[in-house]
């Protein structure tokens, strides 16, 4: 009985990691999109097609209310959404120390 009412660090780590951290604050549940073609009429009523992301956002608070926000990317405003993302993924590496602790 002690064996099975004991402490399970593997079970409490795996569900502070994936629970309890972001628990207490609005975070991401889910991104979904597709590229699209949108056709835009110019000064000289030349119409031009132009590739834009469509792009919806899915996240909930910590009361378990679901959101959602929609949005369009145009090609330059999708690298420099890509290029905020991986500078935000190799800040990762900034606190690895402390994790290691």
């Amino acid at each position: 009985i002690k064996a099975i009412l004991a402490f399970k660090r593997e079970y409490e780590v795996s569900k502070a990691k994936h629970n309890i951290a972001t628990s207490h604050a609005p975070h991401f549940g889910s991104v979904n999109g597709s590229w699209a073609v949108k056709p835009v009429r110019i000064a000289n009523d030349e119409v031009i097609r132009v590739p834009v992301l469509a792009m919806g956002l899915t996240w909930h608070d910590g009361s378990g209310n679901y959101h959602e926000a929609f949005f369009q990317m145009s090609e330059k405003d999708w690298e420099e959404f890509r290029s905020n993302i991986r500078r935000i993924a190799d800040s990762r590496k900034d606190i690895d120390g402390i994790i290691s602790d």
